[in-house]
């Protein structure tokens, strides 16, 4: 690499990454989501996902729970569903004795059946919460593991709006299939299997025909118009997030905008994304219409269809010829029932595939999530290789176990290695190392700053070499290494001052760190928090980040380094919006604690060492 040369920043990530990024976004444009291989081969892995085979697992025991009360359930319909007939018999044979005990029997039969409906809809609900919690646990791991979350967010339009598809699209994901799909698709085979069978004892084989045949043509008719439906779900699902981001965008750089005076431009770039969304929800409106209107009509010709079937064994076979009215009565109410339910049912499974859509379109975006995961997390298993002996622009930061070196140094090697090295069984002070571009002496140029975040962002391991690699022979703990983006993070909602003191690690109430946190709190001037909190355990509802000014993010910021104490610090731009009489007590500071840190051309004078890029 050429000494004077700028390294780019896009240079630090490798070939491969950008080709296998442009390759992965081309062909997520292009993937046609439809009910197909793919969508039964992700169904399934979202279904391994929910219901993992093993005895803790929460969701295959609610799932059981659940079809054991479906059954109940069926066995109930089925005596509501005969009822009838026992009553008409009764009633025309003049019966009162039996029309007693009926209603007895009828009043208890009606009690099971809501209370199994109760159950029913309680281990549903409670379904669909576990479910999403295992779904969006397993998820989270993988989004917050190794970084992939950094990189993910900086992979370009590999994936279109991630927070949707851990919150929205998990949600609907979890709820149409718990809900609405998981109890009727398992059951419904047994169900038409059963009814079936009735249906042929009571009418032969033209009943059940009859009743296939209108199903076969239903099925083919919905499946032509539910394949554009899962196509136009995900579309809208996709305009959605892309809506709120339009708005959360706004929302987060309302001062810029406002600077600018751009809230005509903000107005028409947000509503070009309104008419996009508008124009994907009428485009699935009307094909959820035409849906609609196949199944009501399939719906209401089914009533027609049980009585011709009714009719077969009256006026053809002639089977009921030898039976008095009344009885003639029950067997025709009784029968109407098992037709009636066996159209009902396949009814039911033709009206799910309006909810099978759905569920295809939000189940494609969040295992296409998953995929990616688990592809950064294979490439970092790729990236992240033993160190290599062959000669090449290294950047190696050495521990004090490393005995090839008894002193702390920074040179050139070779002219093209770079070796950051500090040994601390020695009592000497740390060292204070200034990282950019240098012209040989201890000048700063004017590009210096702009190569620091790179740097920053190469050690941290956000980014990778485009040429050599880099040896990182400690683990990239906070104890050790720790970096300070040029925008401090305070996590809002319910958290504590002690909480923010000690990120990125759980607070723990320890009452020896009490006199601790407050120390560093005055050494940063922010010991006013304390009382503003109520205590370094109070909860707090308010923003952070929006609460705090800038200057004092950045003195929370430091004063985490304070407590984690690490052997090195790198600061990028992490005190610019710090008066300087503070910025040189803290700078002071650091050097007083010991705390080894890499920083920007602000401080030339605290560093000791210029970290060069080549």
């Amino acid at each position: 690499m050429e000494p004077d040369k700028e390294i780019p920043l896009d240079d630090l990530r490798t070939d491969r990454d950008r080709g296998r990024a442009a390759t992965n976004t081309t062909r997520v444009k292009m993937a046609r989501l439809a009910l197909d291989f793919l969508f039964f081969r992700r169904f399934w892995r979202l279904l391994k996902i929910l219901f993992p085979c093993h005895r803790r697992s929460i969701t295959a025991w609610l799932a059981g729970a659940l079809l054991v009360a479906t059954a109940i359930d069926q066995v109930m319909t089925y005596l509501v569903g005969i009822q009838p007939s026992l009553f008409y018999v009764a009633l025309g044979n003049r019966d009162i004795d039996t029309f007693k005990s009926l209603c007895a029997r009828g009043a208890a039969i009606i009690i099971g059946k809501a209370f199994t409906l109760a159950v029913f809809k309680y281990l549903t609900n409670m379904l669909a919460i576990k479910s999403r919690q295992v779904c969006n646990l397993t998820m989270h791991r993988l989004y917050f593991k190794r970084q992939a979350f950094f990189k993910l967010s900086s992979s370009g339009d590999m994936l279109d709006n991630p927070d949707q598809r851990l919150t929205q699209d998990i949600e609907k994901a979890t709820r149409i299939l718990s809900n609405d799909l998981l109890a009727p698709v398992v059951t419904a085979p047994f169900i038409i299997g059963y009814y079936t069978w009735l249906t042929y004892e009571s009418s032969g084989w033209i009943g059940p025909a009859a009743i296939y045949s209108y199903f076969v043509v239903q099925t083919i008719i919905n499946k032509l118009v539910l394949s554009p439906i899962v196509q136009k779900v995900s579309e809208q699902e996709k305009m959605e997030g892309d809506f709120r981001q339009r708005h959360m965008e706004v929302r987060s750089n309302v001062e810029a905008i406002a600077f600018y005076r751009a809230g005509v431009l903000e107005n028409i770039m947000t509503n070009q994304k309104l008419k996009s969304l508008i124009l994907t929800q009428k485009s699935l409106t009307e094909w959820r219409m035409l849906l609609n209107g196949i199944t009501n009509i399939f719906d209401y010709f089914g009533g027609i269809l049980s009585y011709l079937i009714i009719g077969i064994p009256v006026f053809i076979t002639h089977l009921y010829d030898d039976v008095t009215p009344a009885e003639l009565n029950g067997i025709v109410s009784r029968n109407a029932f098992f037709y009636l339910y066996l159209i009902y049912s396949f009814s039911t499974v033709l009206k799910l595939a309006g909810d099978f859509g759905e569920l295809a379109g939000v189940t494609h975006r969040v295992m296409e999530l998953h995929e990616e995961l688990n592809r950064l997390h294979s490439d970092c298993l790729e990236t992240d290789r033993p160190p290599s002996t062959v000669p090449s622009s290294v950047v190696v930061i050495a521990s004090d176990e490393d005995d090839k070196s008894a002193t702390r140094h920074m040179q050139e090697i070779h002219g093209k290695q770079m070796s950051l090295e500090r040994d601390e069984q020695e009592e000497e002070e740390a060292q204070y190392l200034l990282g950019g571009k240098t012209n040989g002496d201890d000048e700063w140029p004017d590009d210096g700053v702009a190569i620091t975040s790179s740097l920053l962002r190469m050690f941290a391991g956000l980014w990778h070499c485009s040429s050599g690699k880099m040896d990182c022979h400690w683990r990239r703990l906070t104890s050790n290494l720790f970096f300070l983006a040029q925008k401090p993070y305070f996590p809002s909602g319910n958290t504590t001052l002690r909480q923010q003191i000690v990120y990125p690690v759980k607070a723990l109430q320890v009452d020896k760190d009490v006199a601790r946190i407050t120390q560093i709190l005055e050494w940063v001037k922010m010991e006013h928090l304390i009382e503003r909190c109520g205590g370094l355990d109070t909860p707090v509802e308010w923003d952070w980040m929006k609460t705090l000014s800038p200057g004092e993010l950045q003195r929370m910021s430091l004063a985490r380094v304070f407590y984690t104490r690490p052997r090195i610090v790198f600061l990028d731009e992490s005190t610019s919006a710090i008066g300087f009489e503070l910025e040189m007590q803290i700078y002071k500071k650091l050097q007083e604690e010991k705390i080894t840190f890499v920083s920007s051309r602000a401080l030339f004078l605290f560093h000791s060492l210029i970290i060069p890029a080549f």
